[in-house]
């Protein structure tokens, strides 16, 4: 819990502040609320010894490694001014939404 306490804080909090890093970002969320949220309550009632809390937490992980790229699109002139290099920022809207959503017909990513 100490691990996942550190990372939330990193992602917001100077001097670290990983919301700027772009992927950066994506890790520290991934890791504290994918992987070691899933273990954490996976120890309340079984030990962690064994592969399979990791490995369930690894699977939320890498969902959330991808998905977390779509809270950028509500606030991009906020992220572009405090300096937070967020793939619509980068990409510019369009071309981010193209590369989440490489479909053509997809309009709702």
């Amino acid at each position: 819990m100490v691990a996942a306490t550190a990372l939330t804080w990193a992602y917001s909090a100077p001097p670290l502040r990983t919301k700027r890093w772009g992927w950066g970002a994506n890790v520290t969320i991934a890791i504290p609320r994918g992987v070691l949220l899933k273990v954490a309550g996976w120890s309340a009632v079984i030990d962690i010894v064994d592969w399979e809390p990791w490995y369930v937490g690894l699977i939320f992980g890498l969902f959330l490694l991808g998905a977390t790229n779509t809270k950028d699109f509500a606030d991009v002139e906020g992220d572009r001014a405090g300096g937070c290099r967020t793939l619509p920022v980068v990409l510019g809207v369009e071309k981010a939404r193209a590369s989440r959503c490489p479909s053509s017909s997809c309009r709702s990513c």
